[in-house]
């Protein structure tokens, strides 16, 4: 067993009597620490005889500033959990780092999975350690965590200087501001890549230095509550920041890729995203469509589209709509983008057997009078929302089709018997996403000859764009506005289902019932002036 010699012990003895002096510092569980009375020369001697029982390097003297390079390393909140500063960069590429508490079991751990490299620990005087975090990487005030709201302008504004912590904080600043859908922070070979979608086309931002795509990637997932030293597995998180006064959640996804890490922030920004059903721009037929199925005591309501179309969107629209006292709603989400007050809402954990088919089985005994299932993704799910539908509950759930009529395929496809469809399913909203055009510089266009995208298309003599503003940032558009196709199911269209009619005499019976179709509702935007001819083209 090693024996300390005596000046070792002596050390220890001192240590512990001077930081009893002092109150304990989460950052410094060791209690290093000293009071105004200890001589210079004192602590110096205790800390030569901790670095020489600890096999460690002391050092007397820090240098007052750390060059930008260094101190974006490694994250902020690592470095204010741990009480680490790095100080240099050694000729073989390892780093220099200075402790507060040089006992601390977790350091040798913990650094070499955030550094990625050879790391050397340096004893030195813990107050000034302190000093040159706080200085570097800001106080335990600046830390973001779940939950933890933060001021996405203040933190831009502010004397933080690490410049990990800065280029971070502005990144979501920008998102924010300019009403981005996605951050997407992206690592290539060679390469460190930054793009938001702001109305669903990709804005390239000013591309950092590839040796900050790791510390940054790492300040993201620290502030989502996610695991920085683990790069091997995707993981998920969210993020609540303040701008404007006004919360806005961030839903952080990472992927492993084959060079390095891929982080997309997705931004929820309620107010931005607008939940109120009046306030989606469906056509008058189709709102008063829905309203006619959201009046009925069950059955079940789907929204299709692709990824990115907005069914969430409407779906929290129709919730708001029906989110009365005199109703119960519960929801099962993957995960819950928006808090709404008054509703249930439940998360998706397949890890400890929550999922769509098990959460709603569950919900039918809380005795609920409307259910969102977040997706039907399996005949399992599908076949437990049917149920649900069919016994007194109102269903709300989003599929993926093509179209409205394609939903009763995709069920029919998942194993649900005809006559199960036709008796549960009441209504599907199919919809797109477009540029609208920007109201401030709107200005009519002559119509291109031989354009041909459809009789009601061709037939408008009257088109529209956008010119390009201060306003919209000479893009021509500004936000997205929804494209609509809305079927409503009645006795004619039941029986067909029942009968397994094609998908043709379907949608004929469809239209027979009053189906608004997708064509017809890219027509009235055009007409309206609120969407480009050339946009509404492409998502037919």
């Amino acid at each position: 067993m090693f024996e300390p010699h005596a000046a070792t012990v002596l050390a220890l003895l001192e240590v512990r009597q001077l930081s009893a002096a002092v109150a304990p510092d989460p950052r410094n569980p060791a209690g290093l620490a000293w009071t105004g009375g200890s001589a210079e020369a004192e602590r110096n001697h205790v800390l030569q005889a901790i670095a020489e029982h600890l096999t460690l390097t002391w050092v007397r003297d820090l240098p007052p500033q750390v060059s930008a390079g260094v101190v974006a390393l490694l994250d902020p909140a690592l470095a204010r959990d741990l009480g680490i500063m790095p100080i240099a960069v050694t000729a073989d590429g390892g780093v220099e780092v200075a402790v507060v508490n040089p006992f601390d079991q977790r350091i040798p751990r913990e650094v070499a999975g955030a550094f990625g490299r050879p790391v050397i620990c340096r004893v030195a005087d813990p107050p000034r350690v302190l000093s040159l975090i706080r200085r570097h990487y800001g106080s335990e005030g600046d830390r973001v965590g779940p939950g933890v709201n933060v001021a996405v302008e203040e933190a831009r504004d502010s004397a933080v200087p690490a410049p990990v912590v800065r280029a971070v904080d502005d990144l979501l600043g920008v998102a924010v501001r300019e009403r981005a859908s996605d951050l997407h922070l992206e690592v290539f070979d060679g390469a460190f890549q930054v793009r938001m979608r702001v109305d669903g086309a990709f804005v390239r931002l000013e591309e950092p230095a590839l040796a900050l795509a790791g510390p940054m990637i790492s300040r993201v997932k620290v502030l989502a509550g996610l695991d920085s030293a683990e790069r091997r597995r995707p993981q998920d998180g969210r993020i609540r920041v303040l701008s404007a006064g006004r919360p806005v959640d961030l839903r952080v996804s990472t992927l492993p890729t084959h060079g390095g890490e891929s982080v997309v922030v997705r931004v929820l920004d309620a107010p931005v995203q607008g939940r109120r059903l009046a306030d989606l721009g469906l056509s008058p037929a189709a709102l008063a469509g829905i309203e006619r199925v959201l009046a009925r005591p069950q059955g079940l309501l789907a929204v299709t589209g692709p990824t990115g179309s907005g069914k969430t969107t409407t779906l929290y629209g129709v919730l708001d709509r029906l989110n009365t006292p005199e109703r119960k709603l519960i929801t099962v989400e993957d995960p819950v983008e928006y808090e709404v007050e008054g509703i249930t809402q439940i998360a998706l954990a397949p890890a400890v057997g929550l999922t769509f088919a098990a959460a709603v089985r569950a919900f039918l005994r809380h005795d609920p009078d409307v259910i969102m299932v977040g997706e039907i993704r399996d005949e399992a799910t599908a076949r437990v929302a049917v149920q649900a539908a069919l016994t007194g509950h109102l269903v709300l759930t989003t599929l993926h089709a093509g179209d409205t009529v394609g939903v009763i395929a995709r069920l029919l496809d998942m194993g649900i018997e005809p006559y199960l469809i036709a008796a549960a399913l009441q209504g599907v909203v199919a919809q797109r996403l477009v540029p609208r055009i920007c109201a401030q510089c709107r200005e009519p266009v002559a119509a291109e000859s031989g354009a041909r995208v459809g009789e009601r298309l061709d037939s408008l003599a009257m088109r529209y764009r956008g010119r390009g503003c201060a306003h919209c940032e000479q893009r021509g558009s500004r936000g997205r506005v929804g494209i609509y196709e809305w079927m409503e199911v009645d006795d004619a269209l039941r029986e067909a289902i029942s009968a397994q009619r094609p998908p043709s005499e379907l949608r004929a019976a469809a239209r027979a019932a009053g189906l608004s179709a997708l064509e017809d509702d890219a027509a009235r935007l055009v007409r309206l002036g609120q969407a480009t001819l050339q946009d509404v083209q492409r998502v037919r």
